[in-house]
């Protein structure tokens, strides 16, 4: 992945919360441990959206999929908080 200059993110999406209320804290907390390993092993990145709370009852179209208010909503969360410092942290290793 370095040799190519490819960045691996990982994300988790933003459930509703009564998803997460009921979530197994076991696979969870796995979820978790697995992506803390990838991201030492490999250098990759991992946001966790699971609980974000600027979604709301209108975000979602049931309780582990988001409508489109929310997919707009979080296509433009993950452009400022994912794409958008990627691509400046590669553009300054470039200049």
């Amino acid at each position: 992945m370095q040799i190519k200059k490819i960045h691996v993110v990982f994300l988790t999406t933003p459930v509703h919360h009564y998803y997460y209320e009921n979530i197994d804290l076991i696979k969870l907390q796995k979820l978790h441990d697995t992506m803390i390993f990838l991201m030492n092993k490999f250098h990759t990145s991992y946001f966790d959206y699971l609980k974000d709370a600027r979604f709301t009852n209108r975000d979602f179209y049931n309780i582990d999929h988001l409508n489109s208010i929310g997919v707009e909503k979080f296509t433009r969360i993950i452009k400022d908080e994912v794409v958008d410092p990627i691509l400046i942290k590669l553009n300054n290793k470039v200049s």
